[in-house]
């Protein structure tokens, strides 16, 4: 079986595959709608049952009739990416097939949406430290510096394209000139996912409440609703996005390479290490009775 590529002005033959309550499915919408660049390949240009959109960044989803050999074709398409994260639900109708087989394993996540639109959710920072700032073209120096700029970029393909499409708000410390938290957010028609990023030093601090709170309103002001999706293990994440008034939509899964999620764990231990480090030097110092100091002459 052959895949086909679909032209621009063929898009909406794979709508169909995607509801409003798929996950992640504002990237999706986004590339649909020629907000973002991506591909889709189809397994039938005139009626397709299985399709895969490739967004310019490491998302990508697989939907429809799904044989393994099909699926072997789609992730050559993906050029077998190692930091790919798939969207991937077969139909009832799919041959069972072992994702091991290829390499794969899952990530479980979270979707949510915001369950009361008419709650003000503007908060204002306690310390005149802080000061709530757009992250826009019309900002273009301090939304350069986000965290989150890199990947919009990716999205969206370009500089240029990110700069006029993508949008979000940070909290600027006004002492440091730095971000202290962000949120960025990937944009469809009706649709918009948020992203968060606080930075370690910040953190605990309520930054990102009242920074998501920020976007929130303005999303809803815009006519938009604001949806949320995290890893399940993202504890943080998900409590903030309790607070904030989102409730659990659906359960997920994103399939990643075996090789990635091991890289991922060595990255988690990797980070722990350098973040204790200090603290656990000094405690073993404390039980030999020496300064750190004199241990370094």
């Amino acid at each position: 079986m052959n895949i086909s590529l679909l032209k621009n002005d063929q898009y909406q033959k794979v709508l169909k595959f995607f509801p409003a309550d798929f996950p992640d499915v504002v990237v999706v919408y986004a590339i649909l709608e020629k907000r973002m660049p991506g591909e889709i390949w189809v397994d039938n240009s005139d009626n397709p049952t299985a399709v895969l959109i490739k967004s310019n960044a490491n998302i990508c989803y697989i939907k429809g009739d799904i044989t393994q050999s099909l699926f072997k074709k789609f992730l050559q398409k993906l050029k077998y990416n190692l930091r790919m994260h798939l969207v991937f639900e077969p139909s009832p109708a799919s041959k069972h097939f072992n994702l091991l087989l290829c390499g794969l394993t899952k990530i479980d996540r979270l979707s949510f949406k915001l369950k009361d639109k008419t709650k003000n959710y503007l908060l204002l920072p306690s310390s005149s430290v802080f000061e709530l700032t757009p992250l826009n073209k019309k900002n273009e120096a301090i939304f350069r510096m986000s965290s989150g700029f890199n990947m919009e970029k990716k999205l969206y393909g370009s500089e240029e394209k990110c700069i006029d499409e993508a949008y979000g708000f940070a909290i600027w410390d006004k002492q440091k000139n730095r971000i202290a938290s962000e949120t960025l957010g990937v944009s469809s028609k009706k649709y918009v996912e948020l992203g968060i990023m606080t930075h370690l030093e910040y953190r605990k601090q309520n930054l990102a409440k009242i920074v998501c709170g920020k976007f929130i309103t303005d999303i809803l002001a815009s006519g938009k609703e604001p949806v949320w999706a995290c890893n399940k293990s993202n504890l943080a994440s998900i409590n903030l996005a309790n607070s904030l008034g989102f409730e659990l939509e659906r359960e997920y899964q994103f399939t990643i390479f075996l090789k990635y999620k091991f890289y991922l764990f060595a990255m988690r231990v990797s980070g722990f290490l350098k973040r204790n480090i200090t603290r656990l030097m000094g405690f073993i110092y404390a039980r030999i009775g020496k300064d750190p100091k004199e241990l370094k002459s």
